[in-house]
């Protein structure tokens, strides 16, 4: 944050280590959601809000496949903007697309109407 301010966001290395950040906080939404999902099936319910109630597995998978995806696309964000491989770029985009068309119906099934 401190560079942010110095160099008002014009060195590209800024922009990597927002994303970079965004990245964790991703990753730290799903430790959360997962500790907090756990806890409710195996343990006792908790005053949560609505979105953070996790009522079986379905619920819990679905929430995690959701950051996982949104991770990948971080990831994916942050290759773009380094440019470390340019070459590898249309593999890495097709094999994020791939893993997040496999993990987007995943989310679906099982649900009970």
């Amino acid at each position: 944050m401190v560079e942010l301010v110095r160099y008002g966001g014009q060195p590209p290395l800024v922009s990597v280590e927002l994303v970079a950040l965004m990245d964790k906080f991703l990753l730290a939404a799903a430790m959360l959601l997962f500790a907090v999902g756990l806890y409710e099936l195996l343990i006792d319910g908790l005053n949560v809000p609505a979105w953070l109630v996790i009522h079986n597995l379905h619920d819990l998978k679905t929430g995690l496949a959701t950051v996982v995806i949104l991770v990948m696309g971080v990831t994916f964000l942050e290759h773009l903007i380094e440019r470390a491989d340019p070459a590898g770029t249309p593999y890495f985009g097709a094999a994020i697309a791939l893993v997040s068309a496999s993990l987007i119906p995943f989310s679906g099934f099982g649900e009970k109407e």
